[in-house]
C-alpha cells in the first residue's frame, strides 16, 4: 500500500520545474537504467504541475511501454499526481498490467481522476487475485458514482478480505 499512498502524498505544485530542468528529465527518461528513469519520472511528477501538458505524453508512453514494471508504476503515480485526464485510457489499460503494483497504482490514479470510461476496467479489477487491487478498484468506482458499478460492487460484499468489504461499503454509500 505504501506504493499507492505516494500517489496521494505531497503536492504536485511544490518547487516548479523550469523548462530547462524538464528537458534534462526528458533526457533521463531515455536512460538504460530503470532507476534513472524512475528518478526522472518522480521529479516530473512532483515538480511538473505547470508543465504537465508537455510532460503527460512522455509519462503515458512509459506507462504503456516501459519494460520495467517499476517505471510503469512510477509513471502511473506521476499521472495521478499531475491529474492528467488525457491519460485515463492508458490508466484503464494499465488495470490489466501483469504486475499487481501497476494495476493498483492505475486504480489509485483513477480514484483521483474519476471518469465513467474507467468503469468497465475497474469492475474487472474487482475480480483481481490481489486484495489491494480489488480494494482500489472499489474505491475508484465509488468516486465515479456510475450505476453500472452497483451490482458488481454488491457481489464483492462477500470478499474474503475485510478491508475490501469496507471499501465496497464506502463506495456503495456514495
Amino acid at each position: 500500500m505504501a506504493l499507492v499512498w505516494s500517489v496521494l502524498a505531497g503536492s504536485a505544485h511544490a518547487q516548479r520545474l523550469t523548462p530547462e530542468e524538464m528537458q534534462a528529465q526528458f533526457r533521463q527518461l531515455e536512460d538504460a537504467s530503470p532507476d534513472k528513469r524512475i528518478e526522472a519520472v518522480e521529479v516530473l511528477g512532483r515538480r511538473g504541475w505547470s508543465l504537465r501538458r508537455d510532460i503527460a505524453p512522455r509519462l503515458q508512453r512509459l506507462l504503456r511501454e516501459d519494460p520495467d514494471w517499476r517505471v510503469r508504476a512510477s509513471s502511473g503515480r506521476a499521472i495521478g499526481r499531475l491529474s492528467v485526464r488525457t491519460a485515463v485510457p492508458d490508466l484503464v489499460a494499465a488495470l490489466r498490467d501483469p504486475q499487481v503494483e501497476v494495476r493498483v497504482v492505475a486504480a489509485a490514479a483513477l480514484w483521483r481522476l474519476p471518469d465513467p470510461a474507467a468503469v468497465p476496467g475497474l469492475v474487472e479489477l474487482l475480480n483481481d487475485r490481489d486484495a489491494a487491487a480489488r480494494q482500489w478498484g472499489a474505491l475508484a468506482l465509488g468516486v465515479v458514482r456510475d450505476r453500472r458499478a452497483t451490482q458488481p460492487l454488491l457481489r464483492v460484499l462477500v470478499d474474503p478480505e475485510g478491508a475490501v468489504r469496507m471499501d465496497v461499503i464506502r463506495s456503495l454509500g456514495r
